[in-house]
């Protein structure tokens, strides 16, 4: 480093770097290493700015909690990047601007309720959860384009072309991508590590019932309600053959 400031003493303006030990008070809780290492930060900041001097701290549990100082917001900025990229995407390949606006507010509302479950059942915000919410946007995506898909190909009034879409492709939906997900997260329930139980089977068993219940409860109403009009031309491959004409059917 620089030379101290003769200012400081004249017969240590030789000295080029020094170092002293100090010691925090018991730490117990996450959250006292957390305020622990928050206070030195802050307490480094104010010495290079008395001392004129280049001041660093070093302890061995600063490395493992350091994320925690910043984990809100860039937990916040990933996974708003990650729904602005899935609405792109989603917009190009459907071609409909409303569709995915509705598609968007679904994973964003299943994305908000895994918050607020992480929350009630104890999961606190890390690297691993982290991770776990942007991934749920991809699969919040998973349980809901299926349906918006079918229900832009589909043909008639918005409640049959919603019929046609949930017969068609939601209870494939349902049996082929929420219930194998339940089976499959459900066996983490009784692993023997915490990591696993908490992480892992808590996040994602909220997540398939959150997609199920968004995804092929909600999204439908959704797309009734602001996909209005009937869509011209024959019916969808994808209908329901059992729906009548006369309830807002083109026939074939």
């Amino acid at each position: 480093g620089k030379p101290a400031p003769a200012s400081i003493h004249p017969r240590i303006a030789d000295v080029v770097a020094a170092r002293f030990m100090a010691y925090h008070s018991p730490l117990v809780t996450q959250e006292d290493y957390i305020a622990a290492l928050r206070y030195m930060y802050r307490f480094t900041d104010e010495l290079r700015g008395r001392l004129k001097l280049d001041v660093a701290v070093h302890s061995v549990f600063y490395v493992f909690f350091e994320q925690y100082l910043t984990m809100e917001t860039n937990t916040l900025q990933v996974s708003g990047l990650g729904l602005l990229v899935v609405w792109l995407v989603v917009w190009a390949m459907l071609g409909s601007l409303r569709a995915s606006l509705l598609l968007l507010s679904t994973a964003l509302a299943i994305l908000v309720v895994l918050v607020g479950v992480m929350g009630a059942w104890g999961v606190r915000l890390n690297a691993l959860s982290a991770v776990n919410l942007v991934a749920s946007i991809g699969i919040a995506v998973e349980f809901s384009v299926h349906v918006v898909h079918a229900f832009l190909r589909a043909r008639g009034t918005p409640a049959n072309r919603a019929a046609q879409a949930f017969h068609g492709v939601g209870m494939a939906v349902f049996s082929g991508i929420a219930i194998t997900k339940l089976l499959g997260v459900s066996v983490l329930a009784v692993a023997h590590s915490r990591i696993f139980v908490v992480y892992y089977f808590r996040m994602y068993f909220s997540l398939v019932l959150a997609g199920s219940l968004f995804g092929l409860l909600l999204l439908p109403v959704l797309l009734v309600a602001f996909m209005g009009g009937p869509a011209p031309g024959p019916l969808a491959t994808t209908g329901n053959p059992n729906l009548k004409p006369e309830e807002g059917l083109t026939p074939q």
